[in-house]
C-alpha cells in the first residue's frame, strides 16, 4: 500500500511541475515581444491596407502611366510643386510642372519616384526614426494618394508628405 501512496504523491508533484511549466511558458509568450507585430512604424491595419493597395495596383496598374505628384520635405525645391511624371517601362522618363515653377527652380526627374518605388519606401520605413505614418490609397487602382511621415522630435530634417493624383493609364 505504501508504494501506491508514494506513487500518488509523486504523480501530484509531477502534475504541479507540468502546470508550473505551462504557466511559465504562457507568461514568456505573453510578455515576450512578437516581432511580426512590432516590425516598422506601420500598424497591423496599415500593413493590411498596404497589401490590399499593392494587390489592386498589381491587378489594374501598369508600368506605363502618367501621374501628378508633389513632395513636401527637406529636399530640392522642384519636388514641392505639382508635376506630371511620365513613366514608361517602370522608369520616369520625363517631368512637366503642372503649375509654373518660380524663377530659379528648374524641372528635373531627380527625386521623383514611381508608384512601385513609393510602395517600396512605405514597406521599408524605419521605426527608430518615425513616430507616425498616415496612408491613403486610390480605391480603384491602389496607388498611393498620400504618404505622410512624421518623425520623432529629436530627428532633424526628417518627415515628408508625398502626394499623387490624376493617374492616367495609356
Amino acid at each position: 500500500m505504501s508504494g501506491s501512496s508514494s506513487w500518488g504523491a509523486d504523480h501530484r508533484r509531477n502534475d504541479r511541475r507540468v502546470s508550473q511549466s505551462r504557466i511559465a511558458l504562457l507568461v514568456v509568450l505573453l510578455v515576450a515581444p512578437i516581432p511580426a507585430c512590432s516590425e516598422g512604424p506601420l500598424s497591423p491595419g496599415q500593413r493590411h491596407q498596404l497589401e490590399l493597395a499593392r494587390a489592386r495596383w498589381a491587378r489594374g496598374g501598369s508600368s506605363d502611366y502618367t501621374v501628378e505628384s508633389r513632395i513636401a520635405c527637406f529636399c530640392p525645391p522642384h519636388l514641392s510643386y505639382w508635376t506630371r511624371l511620365t513613366v514608361r517601362a517602370g522608369q520616369i522618363i520625363s517631368t512637366e510642372p503642372v503649375e509654373p515653377l518660380p524663377d530659379g527652380i528648374e524641372s528635373s526627374t531627380l527625386g521623383w519616384q514611381t508608384v512601385d518605388e513609393v510602395f517600396a519606401v512605405i514597406g521599408s520605413l524605419d521605426s527608430d526614426m518615425i513616430r507616425a505614418v498616415t496612408l491613403r490609397f486610390d480605391p480603384v487602382l491602389g496607388y498611393p494618394l498620400e504618404v505622410r511621415i512624421t518623425c520623432h522630435e529629436n530627428i532633424q530634417d526628417c518627415g515628408v508628405v508625398r502626394e499623387m493624383r490624376s493617374l492616367q493609364l495609356p
